[in-house]
């Protein structure tokens, strides 16, 4: 029975007109509806309270759950004044919300729904959970990693997003969430978003910036080809070569350039190249294609592996209006296969030809240098030159003698500096000698050759020496 109220309360939600137990007709929208011991209440705005406001408890009315094509009954008149209440049914908490969810699944299987993305999380096994919002709502939303795997941009807070899926309900939270099969972005292609996300990403890294960008050599002897064995591109170069300089030597490494294989065929063929170190530039393309047979030039790894490289590498892709991620990172872009022999033919084929012309130019310059500075010569006089050579001696020779009174003053104040200090350390060391000592009135007392420190040392009677200033005496200590 809860199964029809429900699906009629789901169906009938917009304004109607609704019959009391008494007769009376009430016209409304249905606001809420739950379950309680005595059916479902509903909450619903009147027509008849200006500016739709919401009914007050004593206005809530109750369907009947034994007439699901809603006769509506006064929830005052609901029970008897006595005798027993009637016959409920009671549900638990998780068997009504597994009977909700069944519902919600089984109305809502397969719908789109639009919003702006917001408290996007990513769990470590890869599950995606976020929230779709727009002015007035909002809708918890879960991507499974095994569903989200080949998703080709990354969704983030603020993007709006179009989501396909199922309703269902989190039993134990009790809170419903789509479950999500496909997502696009509102507005714009997946893959378009991919690479705009992609090119902001490197960008802000810095793997744009000109500073990292090699110059293309000038005269490149070996040129190493990154592309399909068997397509257009490779013979384009070769042709477009052949006509502009014949003589140049050419590498190819075989790579795939379409297919979930083709940016690692790619990526293998830049190291080796590299690791061999046998070329002078690298061109790594292909010639036109749909958009899905080019998505592999905006693949990151291949990206990263082009910036990588010691080697100067040409994007050559053959999509003249179009650029790829690999076109950015690359030391230059060329917009076909055959502009990129172009650019290296060019150069070595216009250099030859300006080889006779430059040639003349350097002729005529040492030509032009030799008259100058044999004019120059012819202009100076042996005489001219004789006074020139007397000055400078005259200069050199005044610098000379200032240099050597300079020095002779330097030398005599040093003397002078280290006399003083001698005699001054002379003086201070004659001050401390014994002999300065015994000459202001001092004597020393020896005993058997030992001098005497202390007078209990001598005894009455004791033979003793003194040494004076001048001379020494024998005494006898009394």
């Amino acid at each position: 029975m809860l199964d029809k109220i429900l699906e009629y309360l789901v169906k009938e939600s917009r304004s109607r007109e609704f019959r009391t137990a008494d007769g009376k007709t009430i016209r409304g929208i249905i606001k809420d509806f739950y379950l309680t011991s005595r059916g479902v209440e509903v909450k619903f705005f009147s027509e008849k309270t200006q500016g739709l406001k919401e009914f007050n408890f004593e206005d809530v009315l109750t369907i009947d759950n034994m007439a699901p094509d809603v006769f509506l009954h006064n929830t005052a008149a609901e029970t008897p004044a006595a005798g027993p209440l009637p016959e409920r049914m009671v549900f638990s908490v998780s068997s009504i919300t597994r009977l909700i969810k069944k519902k919600l699944t089984e109305s809502f299987s397969g719908i789109w729904v639009s919003g702006e993305v917001s408290n996007f999380t990513l769990s470590a096994a890869g599950h995606m959970y976020f929230n779709l919002k727009d002015e007035q709502a909002l809708l918890k939303v879960v991507f499974f990693s095994g569903r989200s795997r080949n998703l080709k941009f990354k969704i983030a807070d603020g993007l709006k997003l179009e989501v396909y899926g199922a309703l269902s309900v989190y039993e134990k939270s009790g809170a419903y969430q789509l479950l999500a099969d496909r997502v696009i972005p509102e507005g714009k292609g997946a893959q378009q978003l991919a690479f705009e996300q992609l090119k902001e990403k490197l960008l802000k890294e810095g793997l744009f910036d000109k500073k990292h960008k090699k110059p293309l050599p000038l005269f490149p002897e070996t040129i190493g080809i990154i592309t399909s064995p068997t397509g257009a591109a490779f013979r384009d170069i070769l042709r477009v070569s052949k006509e502009i300089f014949p003589r140049q030597h050419f590498i190819l490494y075989p790579a795939a350039v379409q297919g979930s294989e083709a940016a690692p065929s790619m990526i293998r063929m830049i190291e080796i190249a590299n690791r061999r170190a046998e070329c002078d530039v690298l061109i790594v393309g292909r010639g036109g294609g749909s958009a899905e047979d080019l998505m592999s030039f905006n693949d990151e790894a291949l990206a990263r592996a082009i910036f990588r490289s010691g080697i100067p590498v040409i994007s050559a892709v053959g999509h003249e209006i179009d650029y790829f991620i690999c076109d950015f990172t690359a030391d230059h872009r060329a917009a076909t296969p055959s502009q990129a022999a172009e650019i290296i033919s060019r150069s070595k084929y216009q250099a030859a030809r300006m080889l006779p012309e430059i040639r003349n130019r350097l002729l005529k310059a040492m030509d032009r240098l030799y008259s100058e500075c044999n004019l120059r010569f012819s202009a100076l006089s042996t005489e001219r030159i004789i006074k020139i050579l007397e000055y400078r001696t005259a200069q050199l020779s005044l610098q000379n003698d200032d240099l050597r009174r300079r020095t002779d003053t330097a030398l005599h104040q040093i003397y002078e500096d280290k006399k003083q200090f001698f005699l001054q350390s002379l003086a201070k060391l004659d001050a401390l000698s014994p002999q300065k000592v015994l000459e202001r009135g001092y004597s020393v007392v020896y005993k058997n050759k030992k001098i005497i420190k202390n007078a209990a040392e001598l005894a009455a009677g004791d033979l003793v020496e003194l040494r004076l200033a001048q001379g020494t005496s024998a005494a006898e200590i009394q």
